[in-house]
């Protein structure tokens, strides 16, 4: 029996294959989900130690990392906002900046509305880690919605005007990939705003996105009108002739089954005839030896009687 216990040591043990398994399940959840219900997926993503699980654990109101741990893998959490007097849920993912989980991070960008770019400001090329990833998404992701978060501002020794020309060239770089969105620079350490920016970013990206799926429907039921139109479709005589269908393919599968059946019996009766003709052919030459051995008998008799007659004559 697999106790508690032993169900633990089992997540912690293969943590990476637990997360994986819960991506499977989300991810199915999120495509099986109807539009309406406005479902939405952010993917926090960066290198290593940029403060992503900071971040996430942030937005998500969970107690921050007192020390620094690496994800393995990703993890994730759901969110709810308000928008349009509807209730939006978006599910952000933590995900690990380690190269060897490159395969398993690469995979979750499917399906992804947002992305989240964290990228520390002390690093000694920003341009180039954004390039980077502005490339794994273009490759592997579906959306052209970021979000660039500078952090770590008060680590770095560059000015308020450096900060703002680094933004500046972030943008210009997502434009020249074919991306939008907007730059943050903040510290996730030390200051405790950030979280309602970061949710004013995300709104207006959510807003973004909710208009192009109502477009997309009105475009979709314009569509559809059309094509009745055109083909003068009839949603009841559409379901009269698909049970029409259904009775014709029962009825054949009917028809097949008696089939088989005869198709059955009848080799039944030629095997039994074949078996009775195997048995009389057998009952045969049985007969012809025994009245063969008799005729031998009686022809012995005969020549021993006659033999006998002539000794007696003698």
């Amino acid at each position: 029996m697999l106790t508690s216990l032993n169900f633990r040591k089992f997540i912690t043990g293969n943590k990476i294959i637990f997360n994986f398994v819960l991506f499977i399940c989300m991810n199915f959840f999120i495509n099986s989900s109807n539009n309406r219900q406005h479902n939405f997926k952010c993917l926090i993503v960066g290198p290593s130690d940029a403060g992503k699980t900071t971040i996430f654990c942030s937005l998500l109101d969970r107690d921050l990392p007192f020390m620094y741990i690496q994800t393995l893998g990703f993890d994730f959490g759901a969110k709810k906002y308000m928008l349009f007097s509807s209730e939006i849920s978006v599910q952000f993912w933590d995900t690990s900046g380690d190269e060897k989980y490159h395969k398993v991070v690469t995979s979750v960008y499917r399906n992804s509305d947002i992305f989240m770019i964290i990228i520390p400001i002390d690093s000694d090329q920003p341009l180039d880690v954004l390039q980077k990833y502005l490339e794994y998404i273009k490759t592997y992701g579906s959306t052209s919605k970021c979000i660039i978060v500078l952090n770590k501002v008060d680590l770095t020794t560059k000015t308020e005007e450096e900060i703002e020309k680094l933004k500046t060239d972030c943008v210009g770089i997502l434009k020249t990939n074919g991306l939008e969105g907007g730059v943050i620079s903040f510290s996730a350490k030390l200051w405790g705003n950030y979280v309602d920016v970061l949710d004013n970013e995300i709104g207006k990206i959510l807003q973004e996105l909710i208009k192009e799926e109502e477009e997309l429907l009105i475009k979709e039921k314009e569509l559809q009108k059309k094509d009745d139109s055109n083909t003068g479709k009839n949603p009841y005589v559409d379901s009269i002739q698909v049970k029409k269908s259904i009775n014709d393919v029962l009825n054949t599968t009917d028809l097949l089954k008696n089939h088989l059946n005869q198709n059955n019996l009848n080799k039944n009766n030629l095997n039994q005839n074949h078996l009775s003709k195997k048995i009389h052919k057998q009952k045969k030459p049985i007969t012809n030896t025994k009245k063969s051995a008799s005729n031998n008998n009686g022809t012995e008799d005969t020549k021993q009687t006659q033999n006998c007659i002539s000794c007696r004559a003698r």
